[in-house]
């Protein structure tokens, strides 16, 4: 596994049993095969879902020193994404990602 995608792991893992998330997207947790047969690793993206919606989002990006809140363009920095207030602002409400939803 690649540098990256083991760290991605690790944070993953780390944010899973924190209770401030409500949910981890990683797809390196797939136990269903379906990673193992499509792709090569899971990636170093870690989708997280808080609770608290917006306002906690607000409150973890602002206290964030080694993440950017930023849209990524295919490098390689440590970022942070919320996509309801970035890449999916445009969109209509109700197909918009949820409200606590961030990209790491």
């Amino acid at each position: 596994m690649r540098t990256q995608q083991a760290g991605a792991l690790q944070v993953a893992t780390w944010l899973a049993e924190h209770e401030a998330v409500d949910g981890v997207y990683f797809p390196g947790f797939d136990d269903t095969g379906v990673l193992a047969a499509q792709m090569r690793g899971p990636g170093a993206m870690v989708p997280i879902h808080l609770p608290g919606g917006y306002q906690q989002v607000r409150a973890l990006i602002e206290r964030l020193r080694l993440f950017t809140h930023a849209v990524s363009l295919g490098g390689v920095d440590s970022l942070v994404q919320h996509p309801a207030s970035l890449t999916h602002r445009p969109v209509a409400a109700a197909a918009r990602p949820a409200d606590g939803l961030l990209r790491l």
